[in-house]
């Protein structure tokens, strides 16, 4: 078997080999393109929420917030309370910090391998300056389809996690709560000072570390954006997206989905950004548009699936769950956008729409992308004092009505 894989990957190896000697040009720009997405829009976007992440966690901050938000994500999602750091991160940020970030969780022991299989399954997103800003204001030229995308995006998300939570519940006992003491916030001042005792490094030492640490993973993450843009042309050059795009026309015809917009949505199965895109441009009606798209960035491309792999080699995580959500998230955030299309959610969606100021499209303009990621990372610590808030009151009223610990 594993001979079988290696004469498979030496034959693709070779194939992509003879397409970049006869189309150089081609090939070229597919990777300028790749390029150009990463400087102008991953690294900006996602630097500082990876500068962020490794001192809040170097602090003990995470630790912290960790035992505080216990109540609540457990009983929600069946992880450890500091897998609330990573939702909300991984929901602000988008992929594939969320599996970075639960990757060094399960290296150092702090969920099982279970946990963190669920919890690389609904905290990988697509980025909300991605979908708010690139496609509804760039792509598609309507704010107002933002907010539903992103909204339809994130609510499937969430569900699924739910229901991991819930499929898992019959299956692990409730031994979270034991040697846990009344005092929520007395415990999670002693997390904190225990991962401090245990990270004794300056505060200058910790923001080199934390930089130099989140460069090396984005320049992973550009090499799978640059890869996958060229294997995007290479497929498209070899005629291999118009084959998959003919096997899958005949039932998508039936639904009503024209040829242009099948072959697009297939680019988005490779790569999420550029299948987004031809699918925005495709001669097709906008309710077929917004499910296509909303169906690419639930299942995230097969660069996005790269990158988790990538962050995850190192530890004992697996990816069955992950795509098996992926694929379902895709679906759902599909059948979602379509509900929040119809008449009686789309005034709704005017309305939140409105309230929110876009800022002037630009997609290749790193500083616009730069400061979105500031908002948002704002946005971030907003949401994570939510959370606290809300686990303690779940804490408190269990303790207090029932009795019972949290």
């Amino acid at each position: 078997m594993n001979n079988l894989k290696t004469v498979l990957w030496l034959i693709l190896s070779l194939g992509m080999l003879v397409v970049i000697i006869f189309y150089p040009k081609d090939i070229f720009a597919a990777s300028l393109r790749g390029l150009n997405a990463w400087w102008t829009v991953v690294l900006p976007a996602l630097l500082p929420f990876f500068i962020l992440s490794e001192i809040l966690r170097g602090l003990g901050v995470v630790d912290f917030l960790g035992v505080l938000l216990d109540p609540l994500m457990r009983p929600l999602f069946r992880v450890p309370g500091r897998g609330a750091f990573i939702m909300v991160i991984g929901y602000t940020s988008g992929a594939p910090i969320g599996a970075a970030l639960t990757a060094k969780m399960r290296a150092e022991g702090l969920c099982t391998k279970a946990e963190g299989e669920r919890l690389l399954s609904f905290t990988n997103n697509a980025s909300p300056l991605f979908m708010l800003v690139a496609i509804a204001v760039g792509m598609l030229e309507d704010p107002s389809l933002g907010v539903l995308i992103a909204g339809s995006h994130y609510l499937a998300n969430l569900t699924l996690g739910m229901v991991l939570g819930i499929a898992a519940k019959k299956q692990e006992k409730q031994t979270w709560s034991k040697g846990i003491s009344h005092s929520l916030l007395l415990d999670a001042f002693h997390a904190m000072a225990k991962a401090q005792a245990a990270n004794q490094k300056a505060i200058g030492h910790l923001l080199t570390e934390a930089v130099i640490r989140s460069f090396q993973t984005l320049l992973l993450i550009g090499g799978y954006i640059i890869l996958f843009s060229v294997v995007i042309q290479v497929c498209s050059l070899t005629g291999i997206l118009g084959v998959i795009a003919w096997i899958l026309s005949k039932p998508l015809q039936m639904l009503g989905f024209p040829p242009q917009l099948i072959t697009a949505a297939v680019g988005g199965l490779v790569e999420m950004t550029m299948g987004a895109k031809m699918v925005a441009e495709a001669n097709a009606p906008l309710n077929l548009k917004v499910l296509a798209i909303s169906f690419i960035l639930g299942w995230g491309g097969l660069s996005v699936h790269s990158q988790v792999a990538s962050m995850i080699a190192g530890t004992d995580l697996g990816m069955k769950t992950f795509v098996k959500t992926r694929i379902a998230h895709g679906l759902l955030a599909g059948a979602l956008s379509q509900i929040l299309l119809g008449t009686h959610a789309q005034p709704v969606v005017l309305a939140i729409s409105n309230k929110i100021s876009f800022p002037a499209y630009n997609f290749w303009a790193f500083w616009n992308s730069a400061l979105v990621s500031l908002q948002l990372m704002g946005m971030s610590l907003a949401l994570l004092l939510c959370l606290v808030l809300g686990s303690w009151l779940i804490a408190n009223v269990k303790r207090l009505c029932f009795g019972k610990k949290y």
